[in-house]
């Protein structure tokens, strides 16, 4: 209950972190020349989303080893990982919110693609296939994006969420860690487009703007039922 009340109160803080998030994905996106292999790997996703939804193992896959990333870095003893073609488990020595939470605001296969990368170019000079990467980083943001809502938002109420502290809750802490790891996905692509200083200033103008809209719309309403009823 304690949760639930809390993320009412910031409901504001996380529309507008939403809001400014998804502004410098547009803006990004209309800078086409910059964007290209970014925004074409994101969009060519969705012809495929069906056919991997079908072949969920891929899906299942990162979703618990991302409980298990979350944990390692926690330092919490991982036991054991199954993974089924329509589910899987992870064994740990104990949990925390976001460790059940990983999977719905970590976008596994790209955090692999970024290493991978890290890794090939200690060796060789891969910089003119960067483009790759990048292209493969959208793919897998989308991939991330797109099966997180669909878990979430049609199918029954994951154990995850209801462990981590109900919907209203989960839904509001994935929604505020999805938009500040995207974020930083596009920041670390594109260092000079992405402006985190206007980012947070603005977060902090949109959350002043949406309470002072709820405020006169509650102070209309009440003064408005106050001259009916009285």
């Amino acid at each position: 209950m304690i949760k639930t009340f809390l993320s009412i109160i910031f409901f504001p803080f996380i529309c507008a972190i939403f809001w400014e998030t998804f502004r410098v994905f547009i803006n990004l996106i209309r800078e086409i020349k910059i964007s290209l292999p970014f925004t074409a790997g994101f969009f060519a996703y969705a012809p495929f989303h069906k056919y991997m939804s079908n072949n969920s193992r891929v899906y299942v896959l990162s979703h618990e080893l991302s409980h298990a990333l979350a944990a390692f870095f926690q330092g919490v003893k991982v036991r054991k990982i199954a993974v089924r073609k329509r589910s899987g488990y992870v064994s740990l020595s104990r949990i925390n919110t976001i460790i059940i939470l990983s999977p719905y605001f970590l976008p596994f296969y790209v955090l692999v693609i970024g290493l991978l990368y890290i890794l090939l170019s200690l060796f060789w000079k891969i910089s003119p296939y960067e483009w790759l990467f990048v292209l493969l980083s959208g793919f897998f943001t989308s991939f991330h994006i797109a099966n997180t809502m669909e878990i979430i938002f049609t199918g029954p109420l994951q154990k995850d969420i209801q462990k981590a502290g109900g919907r209203v809750f989960s839904i509001s802490l994935i929604t505020i860690l999805n938009c500040f790891v995207i974020l930083a996905i596009l920041k670390i692509i594109y260092p000079d487009f992405v402006l985190l200083k206007p980012y947070f200033l603005q977060i902090k103008t949109t959350s002043v703007r949406i309470i002072r809209f709820a405020w006169n719309l509650v102070t209309y309403l009440y003064n408005t039922a106050k001259i009916y009823i009285g």
